[in-house]
């Protein structure tokens, strides 16, 4: 019974040891270019197709924080100070 229980914890060791590692090298890339234009888009369809930007108050400086891939000939891209 000894033995059998020592072989447990010895498996458990090592998956938990080969948990931590392969959680140690996962890197997640999530790419969010348009995330808030699509967002005013499903809130207002109006702007679907249309060259939308998402930033500051446009009475003041600001960053365009999204830009939608119809804005891009326009030369518009994201964290573009305006």
């Amino acid at each position: 019974m000894t033995q059998q229980n020592d072989e447990k914890l010895a498996l458990s060791a090592l998956c938990a040891s080969l948990y931590s590692i392969l959680m140690a090298r996962c890197i997640f890339h999530i790419d969010l270019d348009a995330f808030f234009v699509s967002v005013e888009q499903v809130l207002n369809p109006k702007l679907k197709g249309k060259p939308v930007i998402v930033g500051g108050d446009p009475e003041r400086r600001c960053v365009v924080s999204s830009a939608y891939y119809e804005a891009r000939p326009f030369g518009i891209q994201d964290l573009l100070w305006s």
